[in-house]
């Protein structure tokens, strides 16, 4: 199946999709993501703190507690044995 989003800039297109990412991950399914404007390093920080509830700007500081520190490694850990696939080259056609 074949998913295309498409929106105007700033109305949540992104959100939208990795909020299905993460349903259909749940579900032990296979995801191809192809972003043509954020890279796959940032994609995975939006993936994180959505998973965490851990605001990105803190992920992206490193101001974690220790609890926070765990939970971000729990969600690491668990994207890790998911089947994700980022492709991230804006030169996608």
């Amino acid at each position: 199946e074949l998913i295309i989003i498409a929106a105007r800039p700033g109305m949540g297109k992104t959100t939208l999709c990795l909020n299905f990412i993460d349903k259909v991950l749940r579900q032990n399914k296979g995801v191809a993501l192809f972003s043509l404007e954020m890279p796959a390093t940032q994609i995975m920080q939006r993936m994180l703190s959505s998973k965490t509830s851990i605001p990105l700007q803190r992920i992206l500081t490193a101001d974690l507690n220790d609890d926070e520190w765990e939970r971000l490694g729990d969600a690491c850990n668990d994207y890790s044995q998911k089947k994700l696939y980022i492709y991230d080259s804006g030169y996608a056609t």
